[in-house]
């Protein structure tokens, strides 16, 4: 039963932390204010997003 109760638990936890960076993204997305809260994640994942955002700067 233990196991179970330590699985539910993870599994919320991911869920909570998942669903506010979705709720996060989709708000600053809207605002239209995400290059420098967003920026550096975005080029963590997408290395050619660095390129883009060095063009809209200029």
């Amino acid at each position: 039963m233990d196991e179970v109760l330590t699985i539910v638990v993870f599994v919320g936890c991911l869920a909570a932390v998942l669903g506010t960076l979705w709720w996060l993204a989709s708000r600053i997305r809207r605002r239209g204010v995400g290059g420098e809260v967003m920026g550096p994640f975005e080029e963590m994942w997408h290395p050619a997003a660095h390129r883009f955002r060095a063009e809209i700067r200029v």
